[in-house]
C-alpha cells in the first residue's frame, strides 16, 4: 500500500531534522570558541609578551606572525621557517643569521622551559600554552624569562596589564652584543581584538537563531500536517 503525500512529507522533514542534528550542530556549537595562547619573547634587555586566539590548528609561526611582535621569518621550503628578528632585535629575514645570536626556541611545560625539537612551522599550539623565545649567542641557549599563562592572557574582559616576569633561579641573563634596548617592563600585548570576540559572539547567537526558526518551522509544518483534511 503507497504511503499518502503527508506521510512522505513528514518522513522527508524528519530526514532534514536528523541531518540538521547530526552535521551542522556540531560545527555551530564551535563556531564562537577559540583557544588561546601566550608567546614570550625576551630580547636579553627586555621582555614583551602576546596573546593569540586561534581556532583549529595553528603552527607557532602561525601564532607569531598574528602576536603582534614585529616577527620576521626567513623560509626554508621543506625546513620550514626560521624566526630572524622580533621587534626591533635580530636580523632582517635576507640575512637571516647575520650574527651569532639568534631567536632560540622554547615552550613551557609544567613550571620550566622546555627547548624545542622542530622550529616554529612544526610545533602545534595547544590551548594555555605558553611559547618562549629567547634572543641568545649562548650554547646551550639562554632561557627566556618565565612568565605565566595568565599574565600574559587576562580575562577576556582586560585589555592591557604590566607584569614584572621572574626568571628561573638557575638562570644567569647575558646581554646580547647586538640586541637593540628596550624596555624592562613587559608589556602585555591584548588578549585578543574585541571586535574578533563579538564577531564570534555574533556568529554563534546568528547559528543558534538560525536553528531556532528551522525547528520552529519543523513544527509548524508537522502541525499542519495533522490538521490535513
Amino acid at each position: 500500500m503507497a504511503s499518502s503525500p503527508p506521510a512522505r512529507l513528514f518522513a522527508s522533514v524528519v530526514l532534514l531534522a536528523l541531518a540538521f542534528l547530526l552535521v551542522v550542530l556540531p560545527s555551530l556549537a564551535s563556531a564562537g570558541e577559540f583557544a588561546r595562547a601566550a608567546i614570550i619573547a625576551d630580547s636579553g634587555t627586555g621582555v614583551q609578551t602576546a596573546c593569540v586566539n586561534f581556532s583549529g590548528s595553528a603552527s607557532a609561526a602561525e601564532l607569531l606572525a598574528q602576536s603582534g611582535l614585529g616577527p620576521e621569518f626567513a623560509d626554508y621550503g621543506d625546513m620550514g621557517k626560521a624566526v630572524c628578528k622580533l621587534g626591533a632585535t635580530g636580523c632582517n629575514a635576507t640575512s637571516c643569521f647575520c650574527s651569532s645570536s639568534y631567536w632560540a626556541f622554547y615552550y613551557a611545560r609544567n613550571g620550566s622551559w622546555v627547548s624545542s625539537d622542530v622550529g616554529v612551522s612544526f610545533h602545534n599550539a595547544t590551548d594555555g600554552e605558553v611559547l618562549g623565545f629567547r634572543w641568545t649567542s649562548a650554547m646551550p641557549a639562554e632561557e627566556p624569562a618565565w612568565v605565566n599563562f595568565s599574565e600574559a592572557c587576562e580575562p577576556m574582559e582586560s585589555t592591557a596589564s604590566e607584569v614584572t616576569p621572574q626568571p628561573p633561579a638557575n638562570m644567569t641573563r647575558q646581554p646580547p652584543t647586538n640586541a637593540t634596548s628596550q624596555s624592562p617592563t613587559v608589556q602585555s600585548a591584548p588578549p585578543g581584538s574585541a571586535s574578533s570576540e563579538q564577531q564570534n559572539s555574533s556568529a554563534f547567537n546568528d547559528f543558534l537563531q538560525a536553528a531556532s526558526d528551522f525547528f520552529a518551522s519543523i513544527g509548524r509544518f508537522i502541525s499542519g500536517l495533522f490538521n490535513w483534511k
